[in-house]
């Protein structure tokens, strides 16, 4: 029986080799198999990573793009406001130049009037003075017209001066009123 024994033992560590051996292949099985998986989980997240990435990247881009348009309606407006604010400088400096005219033609209308001004003061003066003039004129004459009236006042010797008859008042005399009944 000893070699049946044998042949049992051995067959039995035989066994229990095989089942050894099948207990390592399984272990090897199982850490390649989760080796196998990790790889896969792995692959999985740089895909995943990469798919990240990707859509990262295209919304670094649709944000670089919006911010250009954005930058480009900010440039668009502000080159419209610096046309108008110049427009609106053009504007003021030729306000600026009509006000500017239209204070020395008002200097100059002013001097002319106080040129006219000053000249009609002057013509004034000028004309109280020949008032003053004819006034004293008048009075002398009005005064030698009363002395030659004194003088030439008829005295009693003297006979009235003669009366000059206007044409028609002699006429109507000597044919008579002209509303005479005839």
């Amino acid at each position: 029986m000893r070699s049946a024994d044998i042949a049992a033992t051995s067959f039995a560590q035989r066994e229990l080799e095989l089942a050894a051996r099948e207990a390592e292949l399984n272990r090897r099985e199982a850490a390649l198999r989760r080796h196998e998986e990790l790889r896969a989980h792995d692959d999985e997240m740089h895909e995943q990573t990469a798919r990240d990435a990707v859509i990262l990247r295209e919304n670094e881009l649709l944000r670089r793009e919006a911010a250009v348009r954005h930058a480009e309606e900010l440039l668009e407006d502000e080159t419209m406001r610096r046309a108008q604010l110049e427009q609106r400088e053009r504007e003021l400096e030729q306000l600026r130049d009509a006000l500017d005219a239209q204070r020395q033609r008002l200097d100059e209308v002013r001097a002319e009037y106080e040129a006219r001004r000053d000249t009609l003061r002057l013509r004034a003066a000028e004309l109280d003075a020949e008032l003053e003039a004819i006034k004293l004129e008048q009075a002398r004459a009005v005064a030698a017209d009363l002395a030659d009236v004194e003088r030439n006042q008829p005295t009693e010797d003297v006979p009235p001066p003669l009366r000059v008859e206007a044409a028609g008042e002699w006429w109507a005399r000597q044919l008579g009123a002209p509303l005479e009944a005839a």
